[in-house]
């Protein structure tokens, strides 16, 4: 994999390519991203260099003998080479695996902050709510005194520290380490700009606050066996909670005393017909008569 950046020293570059034609420093700085982007030698394929530089066959070889006999360049069992680059990769390696075992520490000391339940604690389903019988007696069916799933997931929430930024408190409800967004060692990678840029939308556009974004993710996480590769995993259930938090709440209508569905049945049949027995003799007029049953 080639990496996003290389040192690269103005001063020295320029006070090493004094001298040289502008056609030889050019050969020379793409040769040297070449072996950067490989992190290899390169092969001594003349024709297929000479036209990632940019010119002819006889000219680029003619700026490689120049760099051979400068020492910028040294061809090795028919490969080219440079020892500056050779000592610039050995040190990338060394940061690589450096970040990679940090990376791994941080999050195997994230796991040991969890809950004390295992995965598979996890993973049990939840014990049905009770429910009161027809008769008003006693429930139905007993709940579990231990948590759910879905609980567990948000009492992890609960008890984060509070100083947590609420990207960290995303991470922990979905199982990432909350620093650094991974999923286990060398796994994805949560919490991305573009992740955060979504949990924006979900606030700005969906108007769902901090807490209610944990708990949707709480309640997903609850049926899931992993966590997703991407925020937009959760982007369904986000809009089915702001749906149902805009939703008018039904009002119940009340009526004196019981109601009997055959008496309201006679009442309406009995009120219909004198309404349309009143339309047909011309005493009242369709539209302009309180009267009509099926008035709103």
């Amino acid at each position: 994999m080639s990496a996003p950046y290389v040192p690269f020293y103005t001063s020295d570059f320029l006070a090493g390519t004094s001298g040289m034609t502008a056609a030889t420093k050019g050969v020379y700085i793409t040769i040297l991203c070449l072996i950067y982007e490989t992190e290899g030698p390169l092969l001594q394929k003349w024709d297929t260099l000479a036209r990632r530089c940019g010119c002819t066959l006889p000219a680029f070889k003619r700026a490689v003998e120049d760099l051979l006999d400068d020492g910028k360049l040294e061809i090795l069992d028919g490969e080219i080479w440079s020892e500056k680059v050779e000592k610039h990769i050995a040190q990338r390696g060394e940061r690589r695996t450096s970040a990679k075992a940090a990376a791994k520490t941080r999050w195997e000391k994230n796991q040991q902050k969890q809950s004390k339940h295992d995965a598979t604690a996890m993973r049990a389903q939840c014990q049905p709510e009770p429910e009161p019988d027809s008769g008003g007696g006693g429930p139905r069916a007993s709940r579990s005194s231990g948590l759910c799933r879905q609980d567990q997931q948000r009492a992890e929430v609960d008890q984060a520290p509070v100083d947590q930024t609420h990207r960290e408190q995303l991470l922990v409800a979905i199982g990432a380490d909350p620093v650094s967004g991974l999923v286990g060692p060398n796994g994805r990678r949560l919490g991305t700009q573009a992740d955060m840029l979504l949990v924006r939308q979900w606030a700005d556009n969906l108007g769902l606050t901090d807490r209610e974004q944990l708990d949707v993710i709480s309640e997903v996480m609850a049926c899931c066996r992993e966590p997703p590769s991407t925020f937009r995993y959760f982007n369904a259930a986000m809009q089915r909670f702001a749906a149902e938090k805009s939703r008018p709440s039904l009002t119940l209508i009340k009526t004196n005393g019981k109601s009997n569905g055959k008496s309201d049945r006679l009442r309406f049949d009995q009120a219909h017909r004198e309404y349309a027995r009143r339309v047909s003799a011309g005493e009242i007029r369709i539209r302009s008569d309180d009267s009509d049953p099926f008035a709103g």
